[in-house]
């Protein structure tokens, strides 16, 4: 007669077996390929190349995703709030990359986290913006449907917000002088402003909010989200991070460009200063 304990074991096992077997029959189900929607103009995150190929951290995560599962992946890149409908609506079978927030619960089931994320706010250069709450007078754009504007609207509502449909959008209207600042994506906008040739224009100011990347997928796909979470525990941290360093090396803005010019000016005031000192001085000894 067994044991309570060899029974409980072996109804583990079965458990197990069971649960194995269901993410093998789904694997089995979607090996035809998976649609994967993101934005087409959101790099370095994702952006539509020259030649129309889905580019950025999020094309590359999921290409390694492939090669994990054995699983091909197609790229749908478009309009950021088009990417949350598609994929909402079965267009698409996976969102690449989103935060999990309040008014998305609704639409989308999330997977675990795999890629950390960082929302700032950069202002242009020469208003005096030095935080969020400094904000109350200026107008600040966001991306449509994007989690900055979902969390402003409800953290800081007395802030006038103007909505754009692209992460360039948003940046050329910065550069633009249409709006005083952005709250955005971190390497988003340093990416941007680099392509746009305002890197001096436009000023990192302060973080607003760290959060993880996860996938979407539509509500109650529970097959489809044990096939990729199953591609997901394969990516360890150190892949995950040397995909993202491809596109971008993180770093935190400690000094504002303006404080550092100014630092670079009074330095070179004292070293000017010191050599008049000097050459008056030897002048004088020489007399």
């Amino acid at each position: 007669m067994m044991s309570k304990y060899t029974i409980f074991i072996f109804a583990i096992v079965l458990i197990m077996s069971a649960a194995s077997a269901a993410v093998f029959a789904s694997s089995k189900q979607y090996s035809g390929g998976i649609t994967v929607a993101h934005s087409n103009d959101m790099a370095p995150l994702s952006f539509s190349g020259l030649d129309n190929s889905a580019k950025g951290i999020i094309p590359d995560f999921w290409r390694k995703w492939s090669e994990k599962t054995g699983i091909p992946v197609t790229f749908r890149l478009v309009k950021w709030e088009r990417s949350l409908e598609m994929v909402a609506s079965g267009e698409a079978d996976v969102h690449g990359g989103l935060f999990l927030t309040e008014d998305r619960r609704p639409l989308l089931d999330f997977s675990d986290p795999f890629m950390p994320m960082r929302t700032y706010l950069f202002a242009i250069k020469g208003a005096q913006i030095s935080n969020v709450s400094d904000l109350g007078s200026y107008r600040v754009g966001v991306l449509n449907k994007g989690a900055a504007h979902e969390f402003m609207a409800r953290e800081h509502s007395e802030v006038t917000l103007k909505t754009y449909d692209s992460a360039r959008d948003v940046t050329q209207a910065l550069v633009a002088h249409e709006i005083s600042a952005v709250v955005m994506d971190y390497p988003t906008v340093l990416y941007l402003s680099g392509t746009l040739g305002a890197v001096r224009e436009i000023i990192p100011v302060h973080p607003v909010y760290s959060e993880m990347l996860r996938a979407g997928i539509a509500r109650g796909n529970d097959k489809l989200m044990a096939v990729v979470e199953k591609g997901l525990a394969q990516m360890d941290d150190e892949l995950r991070e040397s995909i993202k360093a491809r596109w971008f090396i993180e770093s935190t803005p400690t000094v504002s460009p303006l404080v550092l010019t100014l630092g670079l000016s009074a330095v070179g005031l004292l070293i000017c200063f010191s050599l008049y000192l000097y050459v008056s001085f030897r002048k004088g000894k020489g007399a």
